[in-house]
């Protein structure tokens, strides 16, 4: 991948990945598992350093390279700053849609288990 091409990666995923959301579950789950496991505080410290943002940008470039062009990126960059773009990528109408395809998992496992009995 040449840096041109890097470029357009990075900013297509700081302008329309919800990175916020990501960076919060990612210390959350940190948190927990530190709980969970008796983690002492500074080992956790250690993790939240280890375990960032910028490292979950690092290991999406490539996967990002694989499929979209630079073309891919410039058009997904330009079509979410748009007003449309910017309610799909809306915190909460994430998560409502989320949530929908969450329940609906739910529901497709109670009918298999119904079915096992």
């Amino acid at each position: 991948m040449n840096e041109q091409k890097e470029y357009w990666i990075r900013l297509f995923i700081k302008k329309c990945i919800f990175l916020d959301n990501y960076e919060k579950q990612m210390f959350f789950f940190i948190e927990w598992c530190g709980k969970t496991y008796n983690v002492p505080e500074d080992r956790l410290e250690d993790l939240k350093k280890k375990y960032t943002i910028d490292d979950y940008i690092d290991r999406l470039v490539p996967i990002i390279d694989k499929y979209f062009t630079i073309d891919d990126l410039k058009a997904s960059i330009k079509f979410y700053s748009s007003e449309a773009g910017k309610k799909i990528l809306n915190y909460h109408f994430l998560q409502d849609t989320g949530k929908v395809g969450k329940e609906m998992g739910e529901d497709i496992e109670s009918e298999f288990a119904k079915k096992i009995k």
